[in-house]
């Protein structure tokens, strides 16, 4: 386990659920429509799933709100996977940017809509998430649940070249996009 905020550890435990103030009952899990997130792909602030990301490969991580904290669950394959968590008082902000990103194809020009998550802890930390098209409103819905309404902060852009958002994303937004076209071929 690291010492930071954001411990990196195998497998989930009791004490890590208490630490995050227990699970919510099958009654509160009903009136919040859930507790977990949709799949999102991870992209940075972890030391330990950064290294286990290599050039062409998405960890998939998604998100499990307990009482008193957030869990953020990554896997690269049965092989690579472990968790993080971080308890309310020690998350500052969760950035939630909305992109409209201009998607050209052979006939138009579509719009589509993706999400970056932003998760800043009160020691500086930034841990860093991205939602697709196809699960975008289930994410933003999510980060507007029980407690996480009061930490997230929603914001819109529309971008028509990536670089002006953040130059070290450039390639995994690239690998997105491929991920977007190889969908859209799925789906004709």
């Amino acid at each position: 386990m690291h010492s930071e905020v954001w411990s990196i550890l195998r497998p989930l435990s009791k004490p890590i659920k208490t630490r995050l103030g227990g699970s919510y009952s099958l009654f509160e899990k009903l009136r919040l429509g859930g507790v977990g997130s949709p799949k999102m792909s991870y992209a940075s602030g972890l030391e330990l799933f950064d290294s286990m990301k290599e050039s062409r490969t998405v960890l998939l991580a998604n998100f499990e709100l307990f009482k008193a904290g957030l869990l953020l669950w990554v896997n690269s394959n049965k092989d690579n996977s472990g968790i993080a968590y971080a308890r309310k008082d020690e998350i500052d902000t969760i950035f939630f940017h909305q992109f409209y990103l201009r998607v050209k194809d052979d006939e138009d020009l579509d719009m589509a809509n993706f999400g970056l998550i932003d998760v800043h802890t009160t020691t500086g930390q930034r841990v860093s998430v991205f939602t697709d098209h196809f699960n975008y409103k289930r994410a933003r819905k999510f980060f507007a649940k029980d407690w996480l309404a009061e930490k997230t902060e929603f914001r819109n852009k529309v971008i028509n070249d990536i670089k002006e958002y953040d130059p070290g994303a450039v390639s995994f937004w690239r690998l997105l996009m491929a991920s977007f076209n190889v969908h859209q071929e799925d789906m004709k």
